[in-house]
């Protein structure tokens, strides 16, 4: 019985991350451009990424709307439960920058961390730029 009310308690918890990583992708993306490179229509995108709405987002529209925006936030909002995060790499890029460069680039992405980590209590639009700064500071060492 405890495990199911565990489960229960899990799937509440991540429904309600992934509905405000599905808010703030909506505030923050172009939702025309995207929706356009995904082959749907920016309502029903704006409508499968809002939970009020009865559509929802199929996982092959996730990797499109992904791919699209570059944002991993929505992909990585499910899988850190598990442990995992997704990062974005380019590896044609990545050699126009020595090792050394990459290097410093990912301590300043780490220092902007280190800096914005005293804070007590994130609101949203914090939190999601606290993720995109880790983000950049894992792409970069890629």
């Amino acid at each position: 019985m405890d495990e199911q009310v565990a489960m229960c308690v899990l799937c509440e918890r991540k429904q309600k991350a992934f509905d405000e990583v599905c808010h703030a992708f909506r505030a923050t993306e172009n939702m025309t451009n995207i929706a356009n490179q995904a082959g749907m229509s920016p309502t029903m995108l704006r409508n499968k990424l809002n939970p009020e709405q009865p559509h929802v987002l199929s996982p092959v529209e996730l990797l499109l709307i992904t791919k699209a925006s570059g944002n991993h936030t929505l992909i990585n909002s499910l899988l850190l439960d598990l442990g995992v995060v997704t990062v974005g790499f380019n590896p044609e890029g990545s050699e126009e920058q020595t090792l050394a460069a990459r290097d410093l680039a990912a301590n300043v992405h780490s220092g902007d961390l280190a800096q914005q980590a005293g804070s007590t209590r994130l609101t949203r639009t914090h939190k999601q730029s606290l993720i995109k700064t880790a983000q950049s500071g894992i792409t970069v060492i890629n």
